[in-house]
């Protein structure tokens, strides 16, 4: 297969950033003010937090998008691509969009475009210590090695339907970790839970009692963190960079939000809740930051790591998210939620038939979540295996193979 070398910019007709400076933003407009943090995992999100403009700002300030337009996020974090499908959006300067010609297959550039040696050229060139950005010149000057357009177009729908399964999985996680926060908060916050004769406690006349906390269901009680999880603080050890660059990428190094990193050994095997301690500790709704975490893994000392005792790691770990968290942070200038605060945080306790019930419930959910992340693990290893191999020309795919866009075959 024959590649020709080309720049970006000679595959669009133009390449630009969004607006440099703040719209006048309005509660009730029907159109978001997205940036670089918009974009995950090939789509624009929009957060809780996203600002809304009215018309006349987005007529004002929008850009000149289309269905061939790849938006990538260009200060603060780098890196992150999606596809733009004709939103109501005004674009902010943390982001920059590449309006493809009809020369590229628009998923195969995108697909290049997450591809490691995009990733690593744009972290390269990126200017700033404390927030990274990157010049337009640097993305226009991007060199692209392209096949011949049909072939773009096979490469293309074999990445795309692994890339659909990704985000089919994703969603049905996402509906299953509603469906059991929407349980809990029916049994655990409204007291909502089936009686004996299957009724909705409290609704149907369910006895209450006094507590330190307010009303709650009889024989149910106030237990701390310190009463209801075990810490495995002590077994943590944190990895500087330097040393976490010379080991194998093997196992998840967990920070106190996310994955930062893969190492060449664990300290931690099965089935844990990581709460973060410093830095980022509360998400914007004032609740905790929690991994679910299982399999083998390494853990820094910026995340409290935790099991449940009285009650499944995954029922510490829905009252938990529901518990706002601000009042137990410490630090102004770097947010702490330490060991003694967390451990004192108290939660209306169920009694034990009620836990061993809820506990049943939600089983299955965790089991498929689990599975579902397994499987995507998997295909993400697929996809990024297969990405650099197709884009260097490495791999190729032979022409009697049937290559199916509706369908995810591997």
């Amino acid at each position: 297969m024959e590649y020709k070398e080309i720049l970006l910019k000679d595959l669009a007709s133009k390449i630009g950033d969004g607006l440099h400076g703040t719209p006048s933003y309005d509660p009730k407009g029907d159109f978001y003010f997205v940036n670089g943090n918009n974009l995950e995992e090939g789509n624009i999100v929009i957060k809780d937090t996203t600002k809304t403009v009215n018309r006349e700002t987005f007529e004002k300030y929008k850009k000149d998008l289309s269905k061939r337009t790849l938006l990538v996020s260009i200060n603060g974090t780098i890196g992150k691509i999606a596809k733009f499908n004709n939103e109501n959006i005004v674009l902010g300067k943390s982001a920059c969009y590449i309006n493809l010609n009809d020369t590229a297959d628009k998923n195969y550039i995108y697909f290049l475009l997450k591809s490691r040696e995009f990733q690593n050229y744009i972290q390269q060139y990126a200017t700033g210590t404390t927030i990274k950005n990157v010049s337009l010149k640097t993305i226009r000057n991007f060199k692209v090695k392209l096949p011949a357009l049909k072939y773009q177009n096979r490469v293309s729908t074999i990445l795309q339907n692994i890339e659909n399964k990704i985000q089919l999985n994703y969603k049905m996680i996402a509906n299953l970790e509603e469906l059991s926060q929407t349980l809990f908060k029916r049994w655990f916050i409204d007291f909502e839970f089936p009686d004996r004769n299957g009724a909705p406690y409290k609704s149907s006349g369910g006895e209450m009692i006094d507590s330190e906390l307010g009303e709650i269901p009889k024989n149910w009680s106030i237990k701390t963190v310190k009463e209801t999880a075990e810490s495995f603080n002590s077994i943590r050890k944190p990895l500087s960079k330097l040393e976490r660059e010379k080991r194998e990428s093997i196992y998840p190094y967990y920070g106190a939000t996310k994955i930062i990193d893969y190492v060449d050994n664990y300290i931690f095997d099965g089935k844990y809740i990581l709460i973060g301690e410093d830095g980022t500790v509360q998400t914007e709704a004032g609740n905790p930051f929690i991994q679910y975490v299982w399999g083998k893994f390494w853990v820094s000392n910026h995340a409290h790591i935790l099991k449940g005792k009285l009650i499944s790691d995954e029922l510490l770990m829905l009252y938990l998210k529901n518990t706002n968290v601000a009042p137990y942070i410490t630090g102004a200038v770097q947010p702490k939620l330490n060991k003694k605060n967390l451990n004192s945080i108290k939660f209306v306790i169920a009694d034990k038939e009620t836990i061993i019930k809820f506990e049943n419930f939600i089983k299955s959910y965790f089991q498929k979540i689990r599975i579902l992340n397994k499987e995507n693990k998997k295909l993400i290893e697929l996809r990024d295996t297969l990405l650099p191999k197709f884009m260097s020309g490495e791999l190729e795919i032979p022409d009697d193979i049937e290559v199916n866009s509706d369908e995810l075959s591997i």
